[in-house]
């Protein structure tokens, strides 16, 4: 998955006159629309829509002038005073499936949350969704529109993120506006008269609908009130101002009494207005209203001072509509001295630039201030940025400590490290001193917590169901206790990086003023996140660019997870230059692959988490600067990698787990000396799991706590429906027996849903054939390590020639051809030759799909939101290459796991039934039962025996029907096709071998009969190559093969 971030660039304008103040220009890279600022000027929000379909929403910090990208498939629409951005992105809680779908979310706290949608509300693909068009200044309300379960596009309020009201009344519309007290909401709305098109609307704190006009007929699809003042009582909408305290519209004009086109998009507390102004010919231009009057934004602005030429970054105008190329006025502070517009640049590129009016440029404080503690340190690292104006002439900083200076000279570096803390909470700030005597007013503040050294908890708590009634949590081992340097999260989602085939190393990067204050420590040991089998890995750690350290990994490797590889000779933190560390990753020439080392995105901090460089070259640059360099757009990503550091009075014993004691509602239920525990009978309930680690010296941990809701799986309680039925002495006396049975945690792993719909229809050119393909790895295998597979299923729709194929980490595993199955329903396949999963392996299930009935579908899909790129890939080159169908759906199909240590069943005894009717008088309780039919039966009868089985929770289940004949039970007349096999013989001919081959015919796949016998070899030397179906003629019937001829 692509991602991006941004980069900006920065025009400081002086203004003649005032030696105080400059207005300042912030620009966007190309195609960076700004949708909205905060109220109070010091955000801005939008999206990335560079025309190729990829959609990236950022939010702007315009105090610092950093930009931060929120994901590939994100749009932004509003923002708070506080910067928390809404919009929609991709997520995995709206979905019926937990596949990602794109719905109304918030970004706060470097990530997306959900908003909460009504009665459980969930959705089947992304078309029919929620958005979340704004955000009340203080944060508190969000506006915005779901589609409701009858599929009514309906405005809703959400509340602190939780559901708080429908104002629909039956009526499809969308919230664009909300007060900070929620008393009212602004938008469009149908209505009774107005059919489908929008009519301007406040709802009110009770819901109830004020038409802003009265003409509630005829709409515009411009028609909503687009926002408020921040006492809520004037609203903006397409005539102008609308004062609720009046009843009055003060109208807006376009500057032009024939324009083609004039929106409004927002105002300030002083009524300032500003939006859009198309003329009759096409030209168009940003405007502001005013005083009672509309002119031109650029005019306004350059009458403050603003000189768009002094960057040469605006294009100038070609048309008589002013000097420079602007188009669009999206928005204004409250205050009136922030203003977001779009623009053409000198490259004709299209993006957005935000002007601040009246800023300080004599003596303006430092900006970006952050604070952390260093790991394993009391010591908190504060960092800034130098001011966007007269940087240039700061002598130096000071930081102060809750309100103390604690540095004792003035610092000429924008960071400070303030060592030896008790514990507590420590508020910073910083000031700038300027050369001309100058001294800034104080930063916005940071607090930094200092807490004492506690135990790591467990994470990545997880709950399934396993038997009948049986709950089994997994976790992960705790993080180290030992000081460890990375730039992510233990919960942090891990993806993959690979170069094809170029062997790379990868690395992070720690600063030389942050590594002295670890001049006691020593490296000793580095975790990274294999995801690929390659032909090996090394650690490396570097001082600058000079290697000091080199170990080959040599330990048996957990692919897809966390591995701590221990130095053999632990390393002393280098103090004098910065330093790096790298695993190298040494890629055979014969793979291809973008998924061979652990990776996070979004989580960059560029030049320090994402250092790389192929083994070919000399030093390490930043991933992410690179890519920008080279293609335009960011890749703001960083390497799952660490490093953990030890002091000479520390010990690695530290981090010893003596056992983990596991809870249920708070009451303790077991221990475990592993990372799992399987909590036996559980009732069907809502439950909260928790799990703390106890070291082996004496330190508890924190619980991880898990909600969970236990089901009773009601499948485990199975029919009997494998009864071997044999003679019993003489012809006419039939013996059933079958197995007991037992509870193996039989569980079908997969991606879709249980409802069948239609599915993929291929071409005449491929004989309306194609592969299906659905993955499986990581978490969809945790917990089913070393369960065996025996059976695959899938759900047929048309007849084909299908085929069962299964990869293991790309090596084929499984290829059988599919004699029998039903269409419409699942079909089971039992393997012949079964595997056991491997956790850390990865599987490809595909079902091939040949000589497919013209113009109809051979599988189901499940009409659900798609795992794209997981659960609903297809071939039409035979398996060289998958791609994502497009359509709405995953494929119906699964692996049929099963525990091999299986545990038995609470069996209370058995009924048989020969014929339908009842042969045993007594209920057997043991799993065998002889029948006589008497002398004179037919021997070729069809018959049918079901055994019911008694449980002493499930009760009664009825076992499946088992059809048979005496004589055949007898062994006599036997029909079976015997065993086939296919081998090449030279470069000319194919043998089938196997009892009773009387021929053998090969055709094309169009259905063109190429070559024919009438023994076991048929010959393929004026054959091209290609695929082909070979078709084995026996006494007892026809077996079809799928066989690819290479020459």
């Amino acid at each position: 998955m692509k991602k991006f971030c941004i980069s900006v660039c920065l025009s400081l304008l002086c203004m003649k006159g005032l030696a105080a103040t400059k207005p300042v220009i912030l620009y966007s890279d190309p195609y960076q629309y700004v949708t909205a600022l905060s109220a109070n000027g010091k955000w801005a929000c939008g999206t990335l829509n560079d025309g190729t379909g990829s959609l990236v929403a950022f939010v702007w910090n315009l105090e610092s002038n950093e930009l931060k990208s929120l994901g590939t498939g994100t749009i932004a629409y509003g923002i708070s005073n506080n910067g928390v951005v809404v919009g929609s992105y991709p997520d995995s809680e709206a979905s019926t499936n937990g596949a990602e779908v794109t719905s109304a979310g918030y970004w706060s706290d470097g990530k997306w949350h959900h908003l909460e949608l009504p009665n459980g509300l969930k959705y089947t693909n992304s078309d029919a969704s929620s958005i979340a068009n704004c955000i009340s200044p203080d944060g508190r309300f969000i506006g915005g529109s779901i589609y409701s379960a009858t599929g009514l596009y309906s405005p809703v309020i959400w509340d602190n993120g939780k559901f708080a009201r429908d104002l629909s009344g039956g009526y499809a519309g969308s919230v664009y506006a909300v007060t900070d007290d929620g008393s009212k909401a602004g938008g469009w709305t149908y209505t009774k008269e107005s059919g489908s098109t929008r009519i301007t609307v406040m709802w009110d704190e009770e819901g109830n609908r004020h038409f802003l006009t009265d003409n509630i007929s005829h709409g515009s699809p411009y028609f909503a009130i687009q926002k408020f003042s921040t006492d809520g009582n004037i609203a903006l909408y397409e005539q102008g101002l609308y004062d609720f305290t009046t009843g009055k519209t003060t109208t807006i004009s376009a500057i032009n009494p024939d324009f083609w086109g004039f929106v409004l998009y927002d105002f300030s507390d002083s009524l300032s207005v500003v939006g859009y102004e198309q003329t009759a010919d096409g030209a168009q231009f940003p405007v502001i209203y005013k005083d009672g009057k509309t002119q031109k934004l650029e005019d306004y602005l350059i009458a403050k001072g603003v000189d768009f030429a002094a960057d040469g970054m605006i294009a100038p105008r070609i048309d008589s509509e002013g000097q420079y190329n602007l188009m669009i006025a999206r928005s204004v502070s409250k205050n009136d001295s922030v203003f977001a517009f779009t623009f053409v640049d000198n490259n004709q590129n299209l993006r957005s630039a935000v002007v601040k009016l009246n800023q300080n440029c004599s003596n303006p404080e430092p900006v970006a201030v952050q604070g952390a503690m260093l790991e394993g340190l009391s010591t908190a690292k504060i960092t800034w940025k130098a001011p966007l104006l007269n940087s240039e002439n700061i002598k130096g900083y000071n930081v102060y400590r809750n309100g103390e200076k604690v540095n004792t000279s003035l610092l000429t570096t924008a960071e400070y490290y303030d060592a030896n803390l008790a514990v507590g909470a420590y508020q910073y700030y910083v000031t700038a001193e300027y050369n001309d005597g100058q001294v800034s007013a104080a930063s916005t503040s940071v607090t930094v917590n200092v807490e004492a050294d506690g135990a790591n908890a467990p994470y990545a708590l997880s709950a399934r169901m396993k038997n009948a009634e049986n709950v089994l949590l997994t976790w992960n081992r705790p993080q180290s206790n030992l000081p460890t340097k990375q730039y992510y999260a233990a919960e942090d989602e891990v993806s993959g990086f690979g170069g094809g085939s170029n062997s790379f190393e990868s690395a992070i990067r720690y600063s030389k003023s942050e590594m002295q204050m670890y001049k006691d420590y020593k490296i000793s040991a580095v975790k990274f996140v294999p995801r690929t089998k390659i032909s090996g890995w090394d650690i490396n750690i570097y001082k600058d660019q000079e290697l000091v350290y080199t170990q080959h990994v040599d330990q048996e490797l957990i692919y897809g997870q966390e591995n701590t590889v221990t130095l053999t000779n632990p390393v002393s933190v280098p103090q004098d230059g910065d330093v790096y560390i790298a695993v190298k990753a040494t890629v055979p020439s014969s793979l291809n692959s973008s998924d061979v080392i652990g990776i996070i995105y979004e989580k960059c901090v560029s030049g320090y988490s994402d250092m790389v460089r192929l083994v070919t070259e000399k030093e390490f640059y930043s991933l992410n600067e690179a890519s920008q360099s080279s293609m335009g757009i960011t890749f703001p990503v960083t390497w799952a990698i660490g490093a953990t550091f030890m002091a000479d009075d520390m010990t690695s014993d530290i981090d010893n787990v003596a056992n983990y004691n596991v809870y249920r509602n708070d009451e303790k239920v077991g221990t475990s000396e592993t990372t799992n525990f399987l909590n036996e009978s559980v009732p069907a309930g809502d439950y909260t799991y928790a799990v703390e680690a106890v070291y082996e010296n004496g330190s508890v941990s924190e619980k991880t706590a898990l909600d969970f809701t236990a089901v009773t799986n009601k499948a485990a309680y199975k029919a009997v429906n494998d009864v071997a039925v044999s003679n019993g002495g003489d012809a006419t006396t039939a013996v059933f027996n079958w197995p007991v049975p037992v509870d193996n945690d039989e569980t079908v792993i997969e991606y879709c849903g249980k409802n069948p719909s239609p599915g993929a229809i291929a071409s005449e050119s491929t004989n309306y054939g194609y592969m299906a393909l659905t993955n499986y790895s990581g978490d969809k295998l945790l917990s089913f390590g070393n369960y065996d597979v025996k059976a695959v299923r899938f759900y047929p729709t048309a007849d084909a020639d299908f085929t069962v194929i299964i990869r293991k980490d790309g090596e084929e595993i499984v290829n059988q051809y599919v004699e029998n199955y039903k269409l419409n329903e699942w079909t089971t396949v039992t393997l012949d030759e079964p595997f056991v999963i491997d956790e850390n392996s990865s599987y490809d299930l595909i079902i091939d799909c040949f000589d497919v009935t013209p113009n109809e579908a051979p599988l189901a899909l499940d009409g659900e939101t798609p795992f794209t790129g997981i659960a609903n890939m297809y071939s039409l080159d035979e398996g060289a290459t998958f791609s994502s169908t497009g359509y709405v759906g995953n494929w119906m199909m699964g692996l049929i796991a099963t525990d091999p240590n299986a545990s038995e069943l609470p069996v209370e005894g058995y009924d048989v039934r020969v014929d339908g009717v009842k042969a045993n008088e007594q209920t057997l309780t043991e799993p065998t039962f002889t029948y006589a039919f008497g002398e004179g039966a037919d021997m070729n009868a069809t018959h049918k025996v079901n055994v019911d089985v008694y449980y002493s929770v499930a009760g009664k289940v009825e076992g499946g029907a088992v059809f048979f004949t005496l004589a055949a039970a007898a062994g006599i007349g036997e029909n079976v096709i015997n065993d086939i096999k296919i081998t090449r013989d030279g470069d000319s001919y194919i043998r089938v071998e196997g009892d009773g081959v009387l021929g053998v015919d090969l055709y094309s796949v169009n259905g063109t009969l190429v070559s024919s016998t009438d023994t076991n070899v048929v010959n393929i030397s004026g054959v091209q190559g290609g695929v082909y179906v070979l078709k084995a003629k026996t006494a007892n019937g026809v077996k079809n093969f799928k066989v690819r001829v290479s020459k």
